[in-house]
């Protein structure tokens, strides 16, 4: 998924305590330019490196993609 396809599904997310969500929020932004500090040529890579840098381990991580697939 290109960082462009998140931007509808983050915004169809905007009903949260936090107020309204756009691709020009500075939160979003500043999650995204973080992000990109970390080694991967698409976000997805990206987001893998940085929990591997916060310590989460292979099976965990394949525990999560199954619950966000729904895979249990």
């Amino acid at each position: 998924m290109s960082v462009e396809d998140l931007f509808p599904d983050y915004e169809i997310t905007s009903l949260c305590v936090w107020g309204d969500r756009c691709r020009e929020n500075e939160y979003w932004q500043s999650l995204l330019r973080a992000l990109a500090e970390y080694p991967g040529e698409i976000i997805q890579n990206q987001i893998v490196s940085f929990l591997f840098s916060c310590g989460i381990t292979e099976k965990q991580l394949e525990k999560i993609r199954d619950i966000f697939l729904e895979r249990m």
